[in-house]
């Protein structure tokens, strides 16, 4: 009988939670997202440039045994961004009464590996990049004026600069 009474009470509770309406109604809404990119162009050096001393004394070179050209990648996500790179090889240190020339060999690559600008740039050296990393390398030779350069330190440096 317990059970039978039991029974009645929770059938007394239930039958009127039956038909409470569901207060917790759903809902959705829609999360929109807004933002834009302005151009950018980034250099890394990849890997300063060694020179090295040609077997005759006359010349330094990354062209040389045991030296590398320098090395560089410009990214951008621009097809218009323009890589310069100056004329100029600026000489930052060298022995006292040396004399030379100084000829560069200047190589820029787009993403895929096509040659964007292949030459001396004796007169500066421009390059309309591709959206991506491309990359560089610019050779130095540095040859005495008459006979062989004198024993010393030397350095050079040459401007690079990426207009997005």
């Amino acid at each position: 009988m317990t059970s039978l009474v039991n029974m009645e009470r929770l059938l007394l509770f239930a039958i009127p939670l039956a038909f409470i309406p569901n207060l917790a109604l759903a809902d959705t809404q829609t999360l929109t997202f807004s933002g834009s990119t302005s151009s950018f162009c980034n250099i890394t050096v990849v890997g300063a440039g060694t020179l090295t001393q040609s077997s005759d004394g006359t010349s330094l070179g990354t062209s040389n045994t045991g030296g590398s050209a320098a090395s560089f990648s410009a990214s951008t996500n621009s097809s218009s961004a323009v890589l310069d790179l100056d004329d100029a090889v600026t000489t930052t240190s060298s022995p006292s009464g040396s004399s030379f020339t100084t000829a560069q060999n200047i190589n820029v690559l787009n993403p895929s590996g096509a040659s964007l600008y292949s030459g001396d740039g004796s007169t500066g050296a421009s390059a309309t990049l591709v959206a991506g990393t491309n990359t560089g390398t610019v050779g130095l030779t540095v040859t005495a004026s008459s006979g062989t350069l004198p024993s010393g330190s030397y350095a050079f440096s040459k401007t690079v600069t990426c207009t997005p």
